[in-house]
């Protein structure tokens, strides 16, 4: 792992670690030539190909929208990939509910206005393009009180979140996992990003954490609303 004050490409020095999982850590860096703070995730090597990679983040350098985070492009260094997208200046959704922050309707159907508003974007690009992985954690509110959708994909390696996962989404994956041919017949597109919104509204209005594993899903009606 990196630490604070390291150089890469002669061109990012990192000031922090903000995030880290199973395929990678996500670091804020400040980019010397811009002179302004970004983002570097790092993906281990093995878990990418170069091919699908430079053809995802050219796909994500075209994507220009008021809610999204700028991709600029990627470098390996010491065998593992590097992204570099802008860094946004606020705190994401699971947070702010944890905190106890009361959300109102007002701030909830504006925040979900500006995401249906992504979606429709991104799923009209030729070729679509998938988030997969719409989760509170991956909405940050800034500065501004606008929404920024976070943390795409990169080159096939699927975000996946079981809680806030669609039905086809969840079966998809589970059966790639133990190499079951049957995982071709689950189809994810537009329509798993939708449900995965849903799902976060549901647990921002709520705050209960939904599953896709549920039978019967309780109706918001049922709980005493947090909002």
């Amino acid at each position: 792992m990196l630490n604070s004050g390291d150089i890469l490409d002669e061109t990012y020095v990192i000031d922090s670690v903000i995030g880290s999982g199973s395929l990678g850590v996500i670091y804020k860096a400040y980019h010397m030539r811009l002179q302004k703070y970004i983002i570097l995730k790092r993906i281990r090597g093995d878990k990418v190909s170069y091919e699908k990679l430079r053809i995802e983040v050219d796909t994500l350098k075209c994507l220009h929208h008021a809610f999204l985070p700028q991709v600029y492009d990627f470098f390996y260094y010491n065998g593992d990939v590097y992204t570099i997208m802008d860094y946004i200046d606020g705190i994401d959704m699971k947070r702010l509910k944890e905190s106890g922050y009361q959300f109102t309707q007002q701030q909830l159907i504006k925040w979900l206005r500006q995401l249906c508003s992504v979606l429709s974007y991104l799923h009209s690009r030729e070729p679509q393009v998938i988030h997969s992985d719409i989760k509170p954690e991956n909405i940050i509110v800034d500065s501004k009180g606008n929404v920024c959708l976070i943390d795409f994909n990169i080159a096939g390696v699927q975000g996946f979140t079981k809680q806030y996962a669609s039905p086809e989404q969840y079966a998809s994956v589970s059966l790639q996992a133990v190499h079951d041919p049957k995982a071709l017949y689950y189809t994810v597109d537009g329509r798993s990003d939708i449900y995965s919104l849903g799902a976060t509204f549901y647990y921002l209005i709520s705050g209960v954490t939904p599953d896709v594993e549920w039978i019967d899903i309780p109706r918001l009606l049922d709980y005493k609303s947090t909002v």
